[in-house]
């Protein structure tokens, strides 16, 4: 962390000096998930390498010039992949999508919206996995929206967990009946991964 504090210091002081600081936007993001020995939660199967939240849930931290009314915190679902569309619309490329082509979509949804503060989301949900060069039963995907979150293993298990009253996934709601809007939001999440997985074969 010192190191990372003196570098972008660095930076900082360079864009200062050469009159650019008040043209440039940073962006962090974390890496994927904190390691078994520092999560908060007593199952460190559920850490870095895994899609459990411990595993992908990851800081954000968007400063500059282009973001509109600073130090808000968003709530709003955002995949990594989510920079990239957001960085070319920075740049004033609001038609990338029309270049892309379209045999191979690119899942990336712009946040500019976020940072003008014009919108309070950008997507209805969102998706990670994990896969190794050799399988693994750890091997997995998982979609999310605000409420509920799907985890599907390789091996064919699958855990639903309500993550606004269960942010620890500690409570798999398969494991009990589900509620008539859990079955609302585990179909919707079935369906949207279904066509993910399609788009990506």
């Amino acid at each position: 962390m010192q190191a990372l504090d003196t570098e972008l210091g660095r930076l900082i002081d360079s864009l200062r000096i050469l009159n650019r600081l008040d043209s440039t936007d940073f962006i962090f993001i974390g890496d994927n998930g904190n390691e078994s020995r520092t999560i908060q939660n007593s199952d460190t199967g559920k850490a870095k390498g895994t899609i459990y939240q411990y595993g992908v849930h990851v800081p954000f931290i968007i400063a500059g010039p282009s973001i509109v009314n600073p130090n808000r915190v968003s709530e709003a679902l955002v995949n990594t992949a989510d920079i990239f569309a957001t960085v070319l619309e920075l740049f004033g490329m609001s038609n990338w999508p029309s270049q892309i082509n379209p045999n191979k979509p690119v899942d990336s949804k712009s946040i500019l919206p976020i940072i003008k503060n014009t919108s309070i989301d950008i997507r209805p949900w969102s998706f990670c996995e994990i896969f190794r060069l050799m399988p693994d039963e750890g091997d997995a995907k998982a979609i999310r929206n605000v409420v509920y979150k799907l985890l599907r293993f390789d091996n064919g298990k699958q855990e639903f967990y309500h993550l606004k009253n269960d942010p620890e996934e500690n409570i798999d709601l398969f494991q009990g009946s589900l509620s008539v809007e859990a079955i609302t939001h585990y179909n919707y999440l079935c369906n949207e991964m279904n066509h993910l997985l399609e788009l990506m074969t």
